[in-house]
């Protein structure tokens, strides 16, 4: 019975610093971080929105300037 108790308090050990490094890990990192934009205020009704640049599914850069219809929708899937 000693052996078995040992054993599941080593493991248990083990897990929860596992845990406790893979926490401070993404907690510690940087990286990801996205550059806050200048501009925070958003568009009152009828004002023109300032031009950008996407990139679309195949690589290629649009420029909103270069949209010919008078509306545009962007949409940003979220993957959470």
């Amino acid at each position: 019975m000693k052996p078995k108790l040992i054993f599941s308090l080593l493991s248990l050990l083990l897990v929860s610093c596992l845990s406790l490094s893979a926490q401070e890990n993404t907690t510690g990192s940087k990286a990801g971080k996205m550059p806050v934009a200048d501009r925070t205020k958003p568009l009152k009704v009828g004002e023109i929105a300032p031009n950008f640049t996407l990139g679309d599914l195949n690589g290629k850069q649009v420029m909103l300037s270069k949209a010919k219809m008078p509306v545009v929708l962007v949409f940003y899937r979220g993957y959470w």
